[in-house]
């Protein structure tokens, strides 16, 4: 059962920091986390999905913020309805936030989880640090034995996010080093990294030194070594190995390691 002490999160201002308390107040629940649930509990009424709705996501509430509705487009898949419904959750739950709003298809994005500037990216923050906490990552990823895309793609299904929030939490608490590059019909979209990974010699908007296209909606291709100059600004002592996964045909995640 879900518990959680109200007071305590009225006087939080830090989306993290109230994802953080929700959570350790909720260790023995299990994955996915249950966010309607949760909405439910602070006050959230009802979830509405919206056909052909002109938005991504709405929030009404009343003045005092202790009660209100949420509102998602309906024709979206459920990771990203899940994300949604976490960033209007924010909205709700950060103080400073008004009690009506109407976000954008872009205003809902799966950005650096411990970035915000404006009360959109702290909404953001707040959806991906309570859909994936840190503390059960964490808690996952000591389980397994050997990084790689296959392991991570089912860690993901257990989240219940989209591959792109999920590794954009994934760098933010893993100590291996690894690179994760997102692109498109052969364009990079982007890539994240963590810390301790070496210097790509690649930019977004660039075309993929490699060639990625399959008739297949899911092909998880097999780990290969590349050479590092192949990836890497500069040259390393140790191995640099690639895998590939291709989604929808023309959407592809290269994830590199180093050993």
């Amino acid at each position: 059962m879900i518990q959680i002490d109200l007071m305590a999160l009225a006087d939080i201002g830090n989306p993290n920091l109230i994802a953080e308390e929700i959570i350790k107040e909720n260790r023995d629940i299990s994955l996915p986390i249950p966010i309607e649930k949760i909405a439910e509990v602070v006050g959230i009424k009802e979830i509405k999905y919206i056909p052909n709705a002109q938005f991504e996501g709405a929030l009404v509430a009343n003045s005092g913020k202790t009660e209100g509705i949420i509102a998602c487009k309906a024709e979206v898949n459920i990771e990203r309805r899940r994300f949604t419904i976490g960033h209007e959750l924010g909205h709700f739950l950060i103080p400073s936030h008004s009690n009506e709003l109407t976000c954008a298809t872009e205003s809902i994005s799966y950005e650096n989880r411990n970035t915000f500037f404006n009360k959109e990216q702290q909404a953001n923050c707040f959806a991906s640090n309570i859909l994936i906490p840190q503390y059960f990552l964490e808690k996952e990823l000591g389980k397994i034995k050997y990084f790689d895309l296959e392991e991570l793609c089912k860690l993901r299904k257990k989240f219940l996010v989209s591959y792109e929030a999920f590794i954009r939490a994934l760098v933010n608490c893993c100590y291996e080093p690894m690179a994760f590059i997102f692109a498109e019909n052969q364009i990079i979209k982007f890539f994240v990294c963590t810390k301790n990974f070496p210097y790509l010699n690649i930019r977004p908007k660039s075309k993929l030194p490699i060639k990625l296209t399959s008739n297949q909606n899911y092909e998880l291709q097999e780990t290969i070594e590349r050479d590092c100059d192949f990836w890497l600004s500069n040259r390393i002592s140790g191995s640099l190995y690639e895998q590939n996964l291709i989604l929808n045909k023309n959407y592809s995640i290269t994830m590199l390691t180093l050993d």
